[in-house]
């Protein structure tokens, strides 16, 4: 028996293969197979260093163009095609081939490959399978593709790999690679995620945490071809949550199974308070520094940034250190324009000529104390 003699299609094809030896013939036959990867840029498929390259004879859809550099397959993006080709073996014309079992093998884990393999029959006789399919989501450090059509007769490619895939992310509102502090509770940060075009499902998922608290609001983006073809984009965004000064706020951005994490500081929002009546004292240098009539009353401005997650102010007030009792004044800041929101509150003046009196805006959590008054007599 040689090995041209060989009739795969036969259940008897263990047995067949098996017998050589007692004649000291040569070995049966293995398949070939080839692991390749599909450049986008290029538009055809690369083969990978560990793999031999098909045969060029060989008639596919889909056409080989050289040798890749690597074979680490980012996961849930780079398109994988594997061909198997049953070589010098002879088949009955009449009868199918069988068709191989395509078996992935991540970190020694067996998995079957996720497309069945497609018969190409050659214009000689020559059979050959292919089957291409995205990589898998799961990162694996070890990559073996394996691909078996009967006992005794079977090829397998090692040395490759299931790499995160390499997506990159950027936030609108940092507009230098050393990002500012964001004012915390103001507006929100639109991030951009780019990933390469073979990327499956086409979608990230924003998430964040605060000081490594993790918040509730979650974000869905699409992503989209864009104009140069050879990557996917998408831009979604999350409100900036309430914080303080040197508060840790941690993007996190997952696309398939891999998380990648932006970092940002926050800071406490901008806030003014301000007493238009009054008047700036000789020594503008020193406190108090302006004064306003006793018994008479004042018009209190608190101006916050424009999208600033709150909607009112109050004032609380101090004479002469002391605390006034009662309820904080209120207001809604509804007087607006492109950069601010204000609320203006009108403050009776307290009767105590010879007085100092500190008014302090508030707007959420945050903050800020108008110059100190000097209280005039009447």
């Amino acid at each position: 028996m040689t090995r041209r003699s060989l009739l795969l299609a036969l259940p008897s094809l263990a047995a067949a293969i098996g017998c050589g030896g007692a004649n000291d013939e040569a070995p049966p036959a293995q398949p070939i197979v080839s692991v390749q990867k599909l450049s986008f840029e290029k538009g055809c498929y690369e083969t990978c260093p560990s793999s031999t390259a098909p045969a060029a004879e060989i008639d596919l859809s889909g056409e080989t163009c050289g040798t890749a550099a690597a074979c680490g397959f980012m996961a849930g993006s780079d398109r994988m095609r594997v061909i198997v080709d049953y070589g010098s073996v002879e088949l009955q014309a009449n009868v199918a081939p069988p068709s191989p079992t395509i078996t992935l093998i991540e970190d020694e884990r067996e998995v079957p490959a996720p497309a069945a393999p497609v018969l190409h029959r050659q214009k000689d006789g020559r059979v050959v399978f292919s089957a291409g399919f995205t990589a898998p989501a799961q990162v694996a450090r070890t990559l073996s593709v394996r691909a078996k059509a009967a006992e005794g007769f079977s090829g397998e490619v090692d040395l490759l790999s299931i790499d995160a895939p390499d997506f990159t992310i950027s936030v609108a509102e940092c507009t230098t690679d050393d990002c500012a502090p964001l004012a915390a509770n103001v507006g929100r940060a639109h991030v951009t995620v780019t990933a390469p075009i073979g990327t499956d499902p086409r979608s990230a998922r924003l998430s964040s945490r605060l000081n490594g608290v993790p918040l509730a609001e979650t974000a869905e983006v699409a992503l989209s071809p864009q104009q140069s073809g050879t990557v996917l984009e998408g831009t979604g965004s999350l409100l900036v949550p309430a914080g303080d000064d040197a508060d840790v706020w941690g993007i996190d951005v997952t696309v398939a199974s891999t998380r990648k994490t932006v970092t940002l500081l926050l800071q406490q929002p901008a806030l003014e308070i301000v007493v238009p009546e009054c008047v700036a004292m000789p020594d503008a240098a020193a406190a108090p520094v302006c004064s306003v009539t006793a018994g008479k009353a004042v018009t209190v401005v608190v101006t916050a940034p424009h999208d600033i997650h709150l909607s009112e102010a109050s004032l609380t007030y101090e004479l002469d250190g002391v605390p006034a009792t009662g309820q904080p004044q209120t207001e809604a800041m509804d007087i607006e324009d492109v950069a601010t929101r204000s609320a203006v509150l009108t403050v009776p003046i307290p009767n105590a000529p010879g007085s100092i009196w500190l008014i302090t805006g508030r707007v959420g959590r945050y903050t800020r104390q108008a110059r100190p008054i000097k209280i005039g007599a009447p």
